[in-house]
């Protein structure tokens, strides 16, 4: 039975991050998209899941680092470098950024709807 907490299929929210005083102190931050007092927000509440995320503020850290150290066509040099070989694009984003690409495998590695959330909005993945 759901509760009046529980979010449904429909997700609507996006993980992301914010600088506060200084550009090397990003915080992490949920957006909520047309749902800000409605049952995603009571739900992220409810779990408290900004402060259970703030704790792998280390993940966000590690995507700016690739994001500033690695040019935007980081994953086309990847599959270059790497064609004729068996790993898919799927698996290059996964060996890089430690995240799935397709949400129906979210669940199979811990943080990857954040991850995923995060590396779209620096561009590294493209829509």
């Amino acid at each position: 039975m759901r509760g009046a907490y529980y979010i449904d299929s429909k997700i609507n929210m996006q993980y992301s991050y914010k600088y506060t005083d200084n550009l090397s102190n990003p915080k992490f931050k949920i957006h909520f998209d047309g749902d800000e007092n409605g049952k995603t927000r009571k739900t992220v509440e409810a779990f408290k899941l900004e402060a259970i995320y703030e704790t792998h503020e280390d993940e966000m850290m590690d995507m700016l680092k690739i994001r500033h150290n690695y040019s935007s066509n980081y994953i086309e040099k990847m599959k270059t470098l790497l064609k004729g070989t068996e790993i898919s694009t799927e698996e290059i984003y996964r060996l890089a950024f430690g995240t799935y690409l397709d949400e129906n495998s979210f669940n199979k590695r811990p943080l990857s709807r954040m991850k995923r959330d995060i590396l779209k909005e620096l561009g590294i993945i493209k829509p």
